[in-house]
């Protein structure tokens, strides 16, 4: 086994190796190593199985495992170990298998390749493949462009479906940019818009109103402006009037202009 350019590893029965899986690949195991003689493929096949797989193959043989070929040998096994499936049930599974969700076209469609292949469908698989693909979609724009198409081989409906798929994405990411870009917009609007509680402003916040040290020409206190006097608005809003008011209100006036100037008006 040494002199080998390839190895194999031995059958592994005890986990359910696919048979079928091994059987290919033991084939090409003896191609890549340029065994052909018969004897010298059984021989390969026996020595290279394992234990497991050796006592279960020499009990199907009655024991005899040398007086069998290599390609008797393998039908043994398989017949043993993965029958041929009935082939109207298998097309039952295939005809059924529709595209699930999240699924994608590629993926779809290597899902039908492997449901098809105890079906029977010799030379019109792809006939089939394309047939199940179409019904299967679960995907109306796409089924509808693909209806319409004249000619249609499956190589085609995948390009097309394949197509759709993408350019669906595409948008997608197109559009959750955009919204992700519209969200911090109209924050950013939203925050600028916070009106400073002193003055009414939009451009700053009440911590950095020039006014939130100054003195009320309405009332004389400081932190706001006298068009933002609450004691005015209070006053105005009760109806207070007329002149009585009014007076009040500039002799206020008058009051925190002499603080501020510093002289008697």
């Amino acid at each position: 086994m040494s002199s080998f350019i390839a190895t194999i590893q031995p059958f592994d029965l005890d986990n359910n190796e696919d048979w079928t899986e091994y059987s290919e690949r033991f084939d090409n195991f003896l191609i890549a190593n340029k065994v052909t003689e018969n004897d010298l493929k059984r021989a390969t096949f026996l020595a290279s199985i394992g234990a497991s797989a050796y006592k279960l193959l020499r009990s199907l043989c009655q024991n005899k495992p040398n007086e069998k070929t290599y390609v008797e040998l393998k039908k043994l096994m398989q017949d043993h170990l993965k029958p041929k499936p009935n082939e109207i049930a298998e097309r039952f599974r295939f005809f059924k298998r529709d595209r699930k969700t999240g699924e994608s076209v590629n993926q779809y469609i290597a899902e039908l390749r492997k449901a098809s292949e105890h079906c029977g469908f010799a030379d019109k698989l792809d006939e089939y493949l394309r047939d199940r693909f179409v019904c299967g979609l679960n995907c109306e724009k796409i089924q509808q462009r693909l209806l319409s198409e004249e000619n249609l081989d499956l190589a085609k409906a995948l390009k097309i479906a394949i197509g759709f798929e993408s350019a669906g994405r595409e948008a997608k990411n197109l559009q959750s940019q955009g919204s992700h870009e519209t969200v911090h917009h109209i924050g950013g609007q939203q925050q600028g818009r916070r009106e400073c509680y002193k003055c009414g402003n939009l451009k700053h916040l009440a911590n950095n109103c020039p006014f939130r040290n100054k003195e009320c020409y309405g009332c004389g206190k400081r932190g706001h402006p006298k068009f933002k006097c609450p004691e005015l608005s209070r006053s105005q809003g009760e109806g207070r009037s007329g002149q009585g008011g009014c007076k009040e209100l500039k002799e206020k006036e008058r009051q925190t202009m002499r603080r501020l100037v510093g002289q008697r008006l």
